[in-house]
Order: structure tokens, then C-alpha cells, then sequence
């Protein structure tokens, strides 16, 4: 159980004249629950007395469905306030920006491109670059390398900030290892130790260099983040594999064990 606490201004206006609501409801967010958190902003978006105001209560409710991971119900909210919030050009190119990026989490890329150029020019910075980000998430997913590294430059040249962002530059090492550059590829990880998708990507990158040393020290970091796990359950099949394929069968087998519970067997 949760007390949500939502604030809401008309639009318009100056910001000292703006009015101010402020409604506190006690919703229920287990998985199963969403009519139940739905019908809580349904009243919450009567009360508003601006178009603007019943719109954003909409997309807050989104925000919560999106962050509960519940992709469906967010995206029926985020249609709403795209389709009806035109006029309201920032409130409608964050709805476009988030049903891009929750059909690329749904694995429906084709969704994610169509939705992500609409926004990608986009007068904001900040919504440019995320558009840009999930256009470049969108082709890497679907094989197009050339066109992913063209978003990703449009992310740094729309919005300059976002090249010492973490998740861009991550990208940046993804991209680089799918082109093979896995030197390149590994000084990206490397610059986010604390990070342990990084550090298994760092791993992967050894591991494909053939560097078995710095494999198994990236891969003592990784433990020293997460004593267990899918990301070390991966890692440590990844650095046995290289291991096995230098023949020191008794080694590799040091990393062969049990695996966490619920992690995939690899395919």
C-alpha cells in the first residue's frame, strides 16, 4: 500500500497565479491491482478544473504503471494524453517519448522507431535526446548498426550533456562491441566500476580478447558488487567458455557450477 500524492498546476498562466491541488489517496500497487489504482486518478482527474490538469493526472498515472513495470496498462494512459494533448506540445512529446520507449521494453521495435521520430526533433533538449537514445536502442535491437551509431551521434549533438551520461555511454561500448571493437568497447565499461552491467560487459569483452587475466579480475569486481545472481551466472559461463576453449578443461570447470535460481540456461 502506497499514499500517492499528486500535484497539478493550469496552465498559461504566470507561475505565481498558478492554482495548486494537492490530493492524497491510499492506492494498492500489487501486480493484479491496476482497475483498483486507476479508479483512484479517475476522481483524482475530476476534481482538476483545466483540460491540462485532468491530462497530466493521466500521464502521472502512467508513470506509476511504467515504473511497476505493468507496460500495458502504462501505454493505454500515454495514448490518452498523446492523443489528446496535442495542443499541449511538451505534456504530448513525453507521452510519445514513453510509449517509444515502452514498446521497445515490450521487444516491439518497429513501434519504438515509428513513435521515436515523431519526437526525435522535438524543440526540448532533454526529450530530443532521450528520442534520439531510444532510436539508437531501437536499431541495435533489430541488427542496424550503421543507423544506431547515426542516433547515437544526433543524442551528443542535440543535447551535448549526454555524453557523460551512464546509460549513453554504455551504449557507445555496446555499439562498439557489436562492430568487434571490443578494445574500444572495454574502455567504455571500464569507466563505470560501480556499474555491474558494465562489468560484465567489460568481462564479455576479455573474454573475447582472449585475456583471460583481466576476464577474472573484472570478474572479482563483479563479485564484490553482487555475490550472486544472472549477471554473475552469465559471467562466469562467459569466462568459462574462454577458459575451455584454451583447453584447461580443469579451470574452465571451476566456473561450470550450480547457477543461481531463475537464471536462464544459455542456448
Amino acid at each position: 500500500m502506497v499514499v500517492l500524492l499528486v500535484w497539478a498546476s493550469t496552465a498559461n498562466v504566470g507561475l505565481q497565479a498558478q492554482e495548486k491541488k494537492i490530493f492524497t489517496h491510499t492506492a494498492d500497487l500489487r501486480s493484479g491491482k491496476e482497475d483498483a489504482l486507476l479508479d483512484v486518478f479517475k476522481p483524482i482527474s475530476d476534481q482538476f478544473e483545466s483540460e491540462y490538469g485532468a491530462l497530466g493526472t493521466a500521464f502521472t498515472t502512467g508513470e506509476i504503471l511504467y515504473q511497476e513495470k505493468r507496460y500495458d496498462d502504462a501505454l493505454r494512459n500515454y495514448e490518452t494524453v498523446a492523443t489528446r494533448g496535442k495542443k499541449y506540445s511538451f505534456l504530448a512529446d513525453s507521452a510519445r517519448l514513453r510509449l517509444a520507449q515502452t514498446h521497445l521494453l515490450n521487444g516491439e521495435s518497429s513501434n519504438a522507431l515509428i513513435l521515436g521520430r515523431e519526437v526525435a526533433n522535438s524543440s526540448n533538449k532533454f526529450i530530443g535526446a532521450e528520442a534520439w537514445y531510444t532510436l539508437s536502442r531501437a536499431y541495435l535491437a533489430i541488427g542496424k548498426i550503421d543507423r544506431a551509431e547515426d542516433a547515437y551521434r544526433n543524442i551528443i549533438t542535440v543535447n551535448p550533456v549526454y555524453a557523460n551520461i551512464l546509460k549513453v555511454d554504455l551504449l557507445a561500448g555496446l555499439l562498439s562491441f557489436e562492430k568487434g571493437a571490443y578494445v574500444d568497447a572495454a574502455a567504455h565499461f571500464q569507466r563505470h566500476a560501480d556499474n555491474i552491467p558494465s562489468l560484465y560487459y567489460a568481462i564479455a569483452c576479455f573474454c573475447q580478447m582472449k585475456d583471460i587475466a583481466k576476464a577474472v579480475s573484472s570478474y572479482q569486481n563483479l563479485l564484490a558488487k553482487a555475490k550472486r545472481g544472472n549477471w554473475v551466472d552469465r559471467a562466469r559461463i562467459l569466462i568459462g567458455e574462454a577458459i575451455y576453449n584454451t583447453r584447461d578443461y580443469d579451470l574452465a570447470m571451476t566456473f561450470f557450477g550450480p547457477v543461481s535460481p531463475g537464471t536462464p540456461r544459455p542456448t
